[in-house]
């Protein structure tokens, strides 16, 4: 066998490869990409209703009853650096930065709405007065 039908052959064997391991990667079930700090400002208090907050920024992570009438919605969102996305040394590497936006109802209006960012000690410290931990 010629060396250019060997490479030929190696060619195609790494292009099948590597469409294989895109096609992997796109498939598995789709997840809402949520923007907190953007999509938070679409969210107007004592005029956005509860379906609203739906539509705009999906299912809460967490939802918690204050009673009379009161609910809150919690959204948290963890934004990873590139290297702390790094496959085996991540973790010790880089850095992540979390988002929160909590909503509050009464009845169905929205009536307060905060976005918070905060480093890896201010969210667990957050998480911890919360009970998420």
């Amino acid at each position: 066998m010629s060396h250019k039908t060997t490479n030929s052959r190696l060619f195609r064997a790494a292009a099948w490869l590597l469409v294989a391991l895109l096609a992997s990667s796109c498939g598995g079930k789709s997840t809402q990409i949520r923007n907190l700090s953007s999509d938070v400002c679409l969210v107007m208090p004592d005029s956005t209703t509860r379906q609203e907050v739906l539509s705009f920024l999906g299912e809460p992570d967490r939802k918690m009853s204050r009673g009379d009438n009161l609910e809150m919605w919690l959204y948290l969102d963890v934004k990873k650096s590139f290297s702390r996305k790094m496959p085996l040394v991540g973790d010790n590497l880089g850095r992540e930065t979390y988002e929160s936006v909590t909503v509050t109802f009464e009845a169905d209006l929205v009536r307060a709405c905060f976005y918070r960012q905060f480093d890896e000690k201010e969210f667990a410290d957050f998480s911890k007065d919360l009970g998420i931990e």
